[in-house]
């Protein structure tokens, strides 16, 4: 995703940098449903694989999740567009929260 402040945060022990291939991938797909004006349902559904494969087992989630909201921690909003913390985010803010997205009914 253009957009992507998370890099930064990758280290060996996030799941998202040890499959990093796969991770690009299932991102290039989820932004490619974004600037489709998916509807909020689409957008879960190709969110959830990232989520449930790689947010649920990450050990820095928080980290991950406060990064996109926060950024640099300067009080400036981002403009972070993506998964970041089992999170969907659209322009520095949550659209889907993790709960949602880890639901695969609602998925």
């Amino acid at each position: 995703m253009p957009n992507s402040n998370i890099e930064p945060l990758f280290v060996p022990s996030a799941p998202c940098a040890r499959n990093y291939k796969q991770w690009a991938q299932l991102e290039d797909q989820l932004d490619s449903v974004i600037s489709h004006r998916a509807s909020q349902k689409r957008k879960q559904e190709a969110a959830f694989p990232m989520v449930q494969d790689y947010c649920a087992h990450c050990p820095i989630t928080a980290e991950c999740y406060a990064k996109a909201l926060n950024g640099d921690g300067r009080g400036e909003k981002t403009e972070f567009t993506g998964i970041a913390g089992g999170a969907l985010f659209h322009e520095g803010e949550v659209s889907v929260p993790f709960a949602v997205l880890a639901d695969r009914r609602t998925a």
